[in-house]
């Protein structure tokens, strides 16, 4: 069975649904999983690129670390809450080359959009 993922319509003040589309019939598997609202995904991405996230993780991978992209399974297996990320980005990774950014440089609001940017790369996401 050939599996697809598509977008279905979604104004930019309510939520990004992923839908898996078979070409038999529906299964338990078709479930719609939220990512996000566009409007919080497109400011996540002008953050990720205006805090230079882009520059060592550009589409989500990593460049000093390929083996650690932003994105994909392993991702979602070991940050599966958003609090995990936010965590790693409040401290960074000094030893990887990755800055720290504190509430004055991130707040809140700003933390939960690049949040839902980093989770929109991988369809499967459930946050």
């Amino acid at each position: 069975m050939a599996v697809s993922l598509f977008l279905e319509p979604a104004s930019a003040e309510k939520t990004v649904k992923l839908k898996a589309k078979s070409d038999s019939k529906p299964t338990a598997s078709s479930k719609k999983v939220a990512v996000g609202s566009l409007t919080q995904i497109a400011h996540g991405k002008k953050l990720f690129e205006r805090l230079t996230c882009a520059g060592c993780h550009p589409s989500g991978g990593n460049t000093l670390h390929p083996y650690r992209p932003l994105k994909g399974p392993e991702f979602l297996s070991r940050y599966k809450e958003d609090g995990q990320i936010e965590k790693l980005i409040r401290a960074g990774v000094a030893r990887a080359g990755m800055p720290a950014f504190s509430k004055t440089q991130v707040n809140d609001k700003d933390m939960k959009d690049l949040i839902a940017f980093i989770r929109s790369m991988t369809p499967s996401t459930n946050k």
